[in-house]
Parts: C-alpha cells; structure tokens; sequence
C-alpha cells in the first residue's frame, strides 16, 4: 500500500513552488547556451529588384570598361571584387560554385596579363569566359539570399583591402 501512495504522490502535478528548482537550472541552461539570434525577415529573401538592377549594371559596367580597351588598374580592382564577392557567396549559398571557380582562375589570368603587359583585357576565351562570368554574377544576384550576399559583399571588402595593402607594399615609391 505504501508503494501505491508513492506513485500518486510522483503522478501529482507540480505547482508552482515545485518548478522553481527547475527553472532556476533552465535559466542557467540559457545563459550557457544561449538560443541563436533570430534572422531578420529580409535575410532569407533574394536581393530587391533595384539592388540587382545596380549589380547587374556594375558587372556589365566593368566588363565594357574592359573589352573596350579603357580598363585601368581600377577597372581590374573592380572585377576582382565582383569575382571576390560572387565566388564567395556562390560558396556560401552552393549555387554556382564551379562557374565562378573559372572566374576565379580568370580573374588571376587578368592580372598576370596586366602585370605582363600593363593592359587590362582578354584573350578570346577569356572574353568568352568572362561574359559568361557576368550571367553568373547576375544570376547569383537574383538567387542568393540577402544575408549571404551581405556577408559575401563583407567577406570580399576585407579581401580586397589586404590585397591592396600588400601590393602597396612591394610598390616602391
């Protein structure tokens, strides 16, 4: 019989003052591992309509500076960071990644022939390659979430920076 009791008294539901041990260890239990930020709504949604439109026109913008034979040492920083910014966010979203692997690989044949010869420009598969790159890029801009376009854009401004440093460096004055 003081067995039957015993179960009834486990099967009795907890008030209050009962719980108060329990939420003391889920609180420590947050404060230890606290729940990861929620994303803004935005995040997770494609790039606006004029936000594309902008990319879509830079990539076009630069890719013109270039065939057009008026690319500068500027024009080539601004096609690395479209290259930079799309081939990490191709990563990041898994979309893409070989295409903008070639751009890469592109991009690094860009800058020898500039190193080579002082010009900015491509040879015919690389003019090829290269707008094609831009189709990607402009795909990609319409595709990936905001977020990742962010943190890609981020990723690739601190990239670029470094090469910049390093390039002033052995620069010599």
């Amino acid at each position: 019989m003081k067995r039957s009791s015993t179960i009834s008294e486990s099967r009795k539901r907890l008030t209050k003052p009962h719980l108060l041990p329990d939420r003391r260890l889920a609180f420590a239990l947050q404060a230890a591992f606290p729940a990861p930020q929620s994303r803004p709504a935005d995040a997770l949604q494609p790039l606006g309509r004029g936000d594309v439109l902008s990319l879509q026109i830079a990539h076009a913008d630069t890719l013109a500076q270039i065939l057009s034979g008026q690319g500068t040492a500027q024009t080539l920083w601004d096609w690395e960071a479209n290259v930079l910014m799309w081939s990490h966010a191709a990563d990041l979203a898994g979309l893409g990644q070989d295409d903008m692997g070639e751009q890469l690989q592109l991009c690094l044949d860009l800058i020898a022939r500039w190193r080579r010869t002082g010009r900015v420009g491509f040879d015919g598969t690389g003019l090829q390659l290269a707008r094609h790159g831009v189709d990607v890029m402009d795909a990609l801009a319409r595709q990936v979430p905001t977020d990742i376009a962010r943190a890609a854009a981020h990723w690739s401004e601190q990239q670029l920076a470094r090469m910049r440093a390093d390039s002033e460096e052995r620069t010599p004055a």
